[in-house]
């Protein structure tokens, strides 16, 4: 924390390396106009010792909100500062804003909230800590709004939600009744979730671990020996999480090598794939038709190897078509890195437009489709696809992020060609 003379604080932030922190500051010729005045004015630092990364997210985040300090406003354009939002509904949803003035109004879009917190500067760690706790916590940040999934939506299946949040009321009825759980009560541990992300995040977990531990001790009393082990295992991964060790991040990479190495089972690869490309189209009846590549490098986003692609000779809505002319244009790129597995959002007929574009090129890689409607994954080995809720939560993690990524990429492209056409650019 930078201080003035009189001890108001003008600057409060975090670091994993405090000497390379400081030391960024002594080159003051390369510093932003804002941080040059902030020194000057500085008349000494105080520094706070936590146990965590994850600890000093959350103190960070609550010393901002109690002192507000001058220069975390005034250079806030150089870090999109995060937001966590708690929807007020019978589910409450959490979800991870930018926009601090409109999350604090009572409705954003017909959406009301019921809380924010923040603001955190690291938003990756915030992810990371939030989905770390989704693990032993399940939440909803389902956008679908008022229309519920006619199924248990993906989240549900891999227990990241506890699958009656964004559902059909039937569904609900039908899920509760397999649980064994009245419909009066389904609420009840799902906020139970709620209340212990949001103490975690406010800085209270001291006095959440203990609540949970008394718990756990009246459920074991009671002979609820499930219950109980399902609360041990909770305070043991809060435990983790703010122990004095990167746990996030090493959990982080342990989950992406655990993807790809079952990607490469049940994909039949000859080795662990280092490089995968995501594919997707977006048009509206034929208009405005383009196409998405993009590129995860050992189980992560390269952004600066994303492709964009204009649809050139497929004037009607025809996806397959589409992709093949996508995948024909792809890989007349000689200069570009071949993949060692291709996965593109869609069924059958876009793997078979996805085969007839390889073969034309004379090409061998492996290849599959995520079908979302159907909610299978087909491969060019298996002669049935694989269903989604049968596959490890990891991998199916690791699909879904390279096809929503691959749909976000294509969805951003079509809507810019769009907005170009309107406005006769």
């Amino acid at each position: 924390m930078f201080k003035r003379k009189n001890g108001n604080i003008l600057y409060i932030g975090k670091a994993n390396n405090l000497r390379n922190r400081l030391a960024s500051y002594r080159n003051i010729g390369s510093l932003s106009a804002a941080k040059q005045r902030m020194l000057q004015t500085s008349h000494g630092v105080d520094i706070k010792i936590t146990t965590s990364e994850v600890e000093a997210l959350i103190l960070e985040a609550s010393l901002i909100k109690k002192h507000q300090p001058t220069y975390n406003i005034l250079m806030r354009d150089d870090k999109n500062y995060a937001f966590v939002v708690f929807t007020k509904e019978r589910f409450p949803k959490i979800l991870v804003t930018h926009q601090p003035l409109q999350s604090q109004r009572s409705t954003v879009n017909g959406q009301q909230y019921a809380g924010v917190i923040g603001p955190f500067t690291d938003v990756g760690a915030l992810k990371n800590a939030l989905r770390v706790l989704r693990k032993e916590f399940p939440y909803c940040d389902c956008a679908r709004g008022k229309r519920g999934h006619k199924r248990m939506c993906v989240n549900g299946l891999i227990k990241k939600c506890p699958g009656i949040c964004c559902v059909e009321d039937k569904v609900r009825s039908a899920v509760l009744q397999k649980r064994g759980i009245e419909e009066k009560n389904a609420g009840a541990e799902y906020k139970k979730n709620i209340r212990a992300i949001k103490d975690v995040l406010m800085g209270k977990q001291t006095s959440l671990l203990r609540k949970l531990q008394r718990e756990m001790k009246t459920l074991s009393d009671r002979r609820l020996y499930e219950q109980a082990t399902t609360m041990r295992d909770q305070i043991q991964s809060l435990e983790k999480i703010f122990r004095h060790s990167p746990y996030i991040k090493k959990d982080e990479i342990s989950d992406r090598a655990k993807a790809l190495r079952l990607l490469k089972e049940i994909a039949q690869l000859p080795t662990i794939p280092e490089r995968i490309e995501g594919y997707d189209v977006s048009d509206i009846g034929g208009k405005f038709p383009v196409g998405s590549m993009v590129v995860f490098k050992d189980g992560v986003p390269e952004k600066q190897s994303y492709r964009r692609f204009t649809i050139k000779q497929v004037a009607e809505a025809n996806d397959p078509a589409m992709i093949e002319e996508m995948l024909n244009r792809r890989f007349a790129h000689t200069e570009w890195p071949l993949p060692d597995f291709i996965l593109i959002d869609g069924g059958k007929p876009q793997l078979s437009a996805a085969r007839k574009a390889l073969m034309a090129r004379y090409i061998h890689i492996i290849f599959g489709a995520i079908a979302k409607k159907e909610e299978e994954l087909y491969l060019e080995k298996r002669k049935k696809p694989a269903k989604l809720k049968d596959l490890s939560p990891q991998l199916l993690h690791l699909l879904q992020h390279i096809r929503n990524e691959a749909h976000r990429f294509a969805v951003s492209f079509h809507r810019v060609k769009r907005k170009k056409s309107l406005l006769n650019i």
